[in-house]
């Protein structure tokens, strides 16, 4: 079934913030997605350490139900069920009338991930920020946007997860085109590698994306909440 968000769009030059309704009418999630092949066979190795089946063809898309996407303004954490999940910092695209351009976590239950990928995405919430910026005023200079993730753990504190330019994934055009996405789609971008090789099952995860012409950003903050065992 669809489901209806609320997002507030940023303008640039001075214009006031406007607010847009919309409809999710279909959630898909990207993999493999990086323009650099040496660097989406070091994300590929990531999983297959864990055990994860890697698909014959890259990028790859799973289609996911919209009730599991959740904005910063309704919620500020992610509840789950198993101990081993983590997120990850993707941009995110809601195709309107126009395209607009937010970022977001695929957070995902790595122990179900080596069993079935789709299932492991279904069964944990994807979060986006509430704050969107149009495609249109990024599209010139796309590629120098930079995203950031920050993993949070009490051992360790904050510490640099994930970082990369826009630039390094493939570009919305082609992702689009190759999601077969229609209006109301929202699309997750793929991610990049990690710092440390490695996935990290953290207490909560923060994330960035800076627009160093426009000189502006977006930020995602949120907690991860393990519910009872049975």
């Amino acid at each position: 079934m669809p489901k209806r968000i609320s997002l507030s769009v940023e303008g640039v030059g001075g214009r006031r913030r406007e607010e847009l309704p919309f409809t999710v009418e279909s959630l898909c999630c990207a993999g493999y997605t990086s323009r650099d092949r040496e660097s989406a066979r070091k994300h590929i190795d990531e999983l297959r350490k864990l055990g994860v089946r890697v698909p014959d063809r890259i990028p790859t898309y799973y289609r996911l139900a919209p009730y599991i996407l959740v904005t910063d303004a309704e919620q500020k954490s992610v509840e789950v069920k198993g101990r081993e999940t983590s997120g990850e910092a993707e941009w995110v695209g809601l195709l309107s009338d126009e395209l607009y351009v937010t970022i977001g976590s695929d957070h995902t239950d790595r122990w179900l991930e080596r069993q079935s990928v789709g299932l492991s995405k279904q069964v944990c919430q994807k979060m986006i920020s509430s704050t969107a910026w149009r495609y249109a005023d990024l599209a010139e200079h796309w590629d120098d946007l930079k995203l950031t993730c920050w993993t949070m753990t009490k051992k360790e504190g904050e510490t640099i997860y994930q970082q990369g330019r826009l630039g390094d994934i493939l570009p919305p055009e082609k992702l689009l085109r190759g999601s077969g996405a229609e209006k109301g789609t929202v699309l997750f971008s793929g991610t990049f590698p990690t710092s440390g090789g490695k996935l990290v099952c953290a207490d909560g995860y923060r994330m960035r994306l800076d627009d160093p012409v426009l000189k502006r950003s977006i930020e995602l903050r949120y907690d991860v909440s393990q519910l009872p065992q049975d």
